[in-house]
């Protein structure tokens, strides 16, 4: 299956084209917001590094949310541009849970984590054996409180963190957890074939593209 995923959740944005699970070409950037001609261009490079026409693949895979606000819409926007082009069915992947399946298969508890920025993260649980099963719904929290949620609901076992929001706040995580996390060995944000995995996965569901949105969550109330 050729599959070009679109990732632009977070401050890495990466664009590659995956052919039956493996990546055949791709460009990541770590410059912030893009405009959506320049993540266009991406997609050219990628299309032409692989040796492929935009119409002669069988998806795009949408990274839809939470993240990075301004990202999440240069990414649908883009995805749904190319979708009218080319006839391409589009395939929203919940960020999240592709940068859950990003640790790998057999991984148990897994919970992802996305710098929210204000002290807050996005973030959820799963449990990841040769899939991704969503456990809680996404939310925006402080670290230490879905920290505490993922040791709670791995019981004796060690939960694993990765994500953007790991990393920047791997001490306090660490403080709950009550020792390390390891996060500094895992992807920052999800990786293209997590991501194809899961568009594959997805591509028979019905998408209402008019009506398709980024997965935006609120931040903490605050007193």
């Amino acid at each position: 299956m050729r599959i070009l995923t679109l990732e632009t959740a977070t401050l890495i944005e990466d664009v590659a084209v995956v052919l039956d699970g493996a990546v055949a070409s791709r460009a990541t950037s770590r410059r912030g917001p893009r405009r959506a001609d320049d993540l266009a261009l991406g997609v050219a490079r990628v299309l032409s590094g692989a040796g492929l026409d935009l119409a002669d693949l069988d998806a795009i895979a949408v990274s839809i949310g939470p993240g990075r606000f301004s990202g999440l819409r240069v990414g649908l926007a883009t995805a749904k541009g190319l979708a009218v082009v080319s006839g391409t069915p589009i395939v929203p992947v919940a960020t999240l849970r592709a940068l859950a399946l990003s640790a790998g298969e057999g991984r148990g508890v897994v919970c992802p984590l996305l710098d929210a920025r204000r002290g807050e993260v996005y973030g959820a649980l799963f449990r990841v054996t040769d899939d991704a099963e969503r456990l809680t719904a996404d939310e925006a929290a402080l670290p230490e409180a879905l920290a505490a949620k993922a040791v709670e609901r791995a019981g004796t076992a060690a939960p694993l963190f990765l994500g953007t929001g790991a990393r920047v706040y791997r001490e306090a995580i660490e403080r709950v957890v009550g020792g390390p996390t390891g996060v500094t060995e895992l992807p920052e944000a999800p990786v293209p074939e997590a991501l194809a995995t899961l568009a594959a996965r997805g591509l028979d569901e019905p998408i209402d593209l008019e009506a398709l949105e980024p997965i935006y969550v609120r931040g903490v109330e605050r007193s």
